[in-house]
């Protein structure tokens, strides 16, 4: 049994050895896995349509700043190169949608922007003179393969995203920066679609 000069200092090691440890498992904190393909850090940019377009497997899954023309639910570019899948080419476009169009099977974000967020900052640009460019952050989502698929036995139709499989990646998005028109407009344009593909 210890003496009663030693308990005071037990106790005190024994409290220090508590410390010790807090502060070892504060500093040791395991890190946490991200679901299978979500973001987690914004890359290099942002990025030219063209040049992700060009290296859809590398940025796939990844979240992203990539400029270009906006155009209601599309974001473009003029590339001196198309992708073309047999006897397919693609548009030089990236297909934009928010958290609301994302499937129940389909991995989802965490982020608050929603399509109420975009239809207000689409409504900004009627203001601005064609064209009209922005940066766009997001997870971009690209299939494995890019490959045109039957359509009812018929001709080979593309297999993208947005309407028609017509786009080769998507972007869900996270935010909109630096929107940049031709000019500004005195009364806005009129548009018939003002919104993304619901």
């Amino acid at each position: 049994m210890p003496s009663k000069r030693l308990t005071p200092l037990l106790g005190l090691a024994f409290l220090l050895a508590c410390c010790v440890e807090w502060r070892n498992a504060q500093g040791e904190q395991p890190k946490r896995e991200n679901p299978q393909g979500q973001a987690s850090t914004v890359q290099e940019g942002p990025l030219t349509v063209c040049h992700v377009l060009q290296n859809l497997s590398l940025y796939s899954g990844k979240l992203i700043q990539i400029r270009g023309e906006w155009r209601g639910s599309a974001l473009w570019d003029p590339c001196p190169k198309q992708i073309q899948t047999e006897d397919h080419e693609w548009p030089n476009a990236i297909h934009l949608i928010c958290k609301e169009s994302l499937l129940k099977r389909e991995e989802p974000v965490d982020w608050s922007f929603g399509i109420y967020d975009y239809d207000q900052l689409w409504i900004q640009t009627l203001h601005y003179k064609l064209p009209v460019y922005a940066t766009f952050e997001g997870r971009l989502d690209a299939r494995a393969e890019l490959l045109p698929i039957p359509d009812n036995g018929g001709p080979r139709g593309p297999f993208g995203y947005g309407h028609l499989g017509y786009y080769p990646a998507r972007i869900i998005i996270r935010q909109i920066i630096d929107i940049i028109g031709s000019g500004f407009l005195e009364h806005p344009r009129e548009v018939g679609k003002q919104s993304l593909d619901r």
